[in-house]
């Protein structure tokens, strides 16, 4: 196993990540290899780091965004081991802008709706959408499913497709025959100028 810790980062990131992320990488496989960039558009970026992972031999991709943090140090190693080609933990997104946020998932249910499930589920389910920012992809994903992996239409076409590359590339390898599962058993919080917490609520942070 050579599994690739791959991380989109922006200029800064928080003393909270930093930490989530040096207890969680010790945790990992030896065998584990970590990038990150921020020189391109997130699409782009995601793109190449994966194109690297995959020509220096990566077994399975991890993405971790800068702003996406676990209480337990385990919880990459969980992502790791688990058996699907394409599984992920749950966060909640930071739009709309509702209190509780719901979580960064989509979901077509029996009647036609897609929407967001709510945070009372628990346990592992499969979803059509879900955020990149804690993932485990399985290498077979990326070699059945020819490049672009991620594109926001918006960003490097000028089209009026707003799609992220998250929902971009969740629809091309569904449409590939690959199955989402998302745990949320697997909660993670998501930063931002405060902390949205593991159930979706809104926590100011306050330096002491």
């Amino acid at each position: 196993m050579k599994p690739f810790l791959l991380v989109p980062y922006r200029s800064t990131v928080s003393m909270a990540w930093v930490q989530y992320l040096l207890g969680a990488f010790v945790q990992l496989p030896e065998t584990t290899v970590f990038h990150a960039a921020s020189n391109s558009p997130i699409d782009i970026e995601r793109d190449n780091l994966v194109a690297k992972a995959m020509d220096e031999g990566a077994t399975d991709i991890l993405f971790l965004d800068d702003d996406v943090v676990h209480s337990n140090p385990l919880s990459l190693r969980l992502l790791l081991e688990a058996p699907y080609d394409v599984y992920s933990g749950v966060y909640p997104a930071k739009k709309p802008r509702m209190n509780p946020r719901p979580p960064c998932v989509l979901k077509r249910f029996e009647d036609g709706s897609v929407t967001y499930p709510g945070w009372a589920n628990r346990g592992k389910m499969e979803v059509d959408r879900v955020g990149l920012g804690f993932m485990k992809i399985k290498r077979k994903v990326f070699e059945d499913v020819p490049r672009p992996w991620f594109h926001w239409g918006a960003n490097r076409f000028g089209d009026n497709n707003n799609m992220s590359e998250d929902y971009f590339f969740c629809d091309k390898i569904r449409a590939h025959g690959f199955k989402i599962i998302v745990d949320f058993d697997l909660r993670c919080r998501h930063l931002a100028q405060g902390s949205i917490d593991e159930n979706g609520e809104l926590q100011l942070l306050i330096d002491s």
